[in-house]
């Protein structure tokens, strides 16, 4: 166990075609007593993106946070856990499979899109997504990666990216993305796996953002035993759009959770 004069680890997973740069302006605001762990899933960054046949899971990506927490903090160590979109599933599995190592987490709309049911709309919706990202991927990377900015944040959103950089690297990233959705639709977390999610959890949405998102959202704040749930301008990319909104959330967050360790 971390002894209580350390920083306890703030553990910070970004969304799919992103990196750990996404919580830099968090970071910088968080308050003494909290060690920022911000990590680079799969893909992004720096990291090379599995090969596009890999037998994907969310597993992986959890074997990887696991590793990288286990170079900053004693083995078995409590922490945070902050995820957003691919990053909040990534984080919402793992606290599954660790729940007692878990102090607390704050999720920003997690894809765990198994927590709907195969025969809702917000399901089919995301297939329909996924296939047509699929169908034109290798002949057309731009237009594939076009379609899946456009759907999460608006119509014309990558033909509105003026620096022609960015959108190169979005491109350049398309591959993996392939992989997180085959990692979300393979995950096998379903609503009766929550309840022994016991630790505090404060849930983000949108209020913009697309279906699927609001309804795993939804899902989420019926099913979680202690669960705070708030709703926020903007749509599935709040936390890059509306930064200083979530920050101030997260931020106070964290502070009510130091507060209560504090009385215990």
């Amino acid at each position: 166990m971390i002894p209580s004069t350390s920083p306890i680890p703030v553990v910070m997973l970004h969304s799919s075609m992103s990196s750990k740069a996404q919580w830099n302006s968090l970071i910088k605001r968080l308050p003494p007593g909290f060690r920022p762990i911000s990590i680079d899933l799969h893909g992004y960054g720096k990291r090379a993106i599995p090969p596009p046949d890999a037998a994907f899971s969310l597993a992986d990506e959890i074997e990887l946070v696991n590793s990288v927490i286990d170079q900053h903090v004693p083995k078995g160590s409590p922490f945070h856990l902050i995820g957003h979109s691919y990053g909040g599933a990534v984080a919402l599995r793992m606290a599954h499979e660790q729940s007692r190592r878990v102090l607390s987490m704050a999720l920003f709309e997690p894809l765990s899109f198994g927590l709907l049911g195969w025969q809702e709309m917000a399901q089919h919706e995301v297939s329909e997504l996924v296939m047509g990202i699929d169908r034109c991927i290798a002949t057309d990377p731009v237009g594939a990666t076009s379609m899946f900015i456009d759907y999460w944040n608006g119509r014309n959103a990558f033909s509105r990216i003026s620096c022609a950089r960015v959108k190169a690297d979005l491109v350049a990233k398309i591959g993996k993305l392939r992989l997180d959705y085959q990692a979300l639709l393979g995950d096998s977390l379903r609503p009766h796996h929550l309840p022994v999610l016991t630790m505090p959890v404060y849930l983000i949405s949108g209020q913009y953002s697309p279906t699927p998102a609001r309804r795993v959202a939804e899902v989420l704040a019926r099913n979680l035993p202690n669960v705070t749930f708030q709703q926020v301008g903007g749509g599935h990319m709040a936390p890059l759009t509306h930064v200083e909104e979530v920050n101030q959330i997260l931020l106070d967050f964290l502070r009510t959770e130091a507060a209560m360790s504090a009385l215990t």
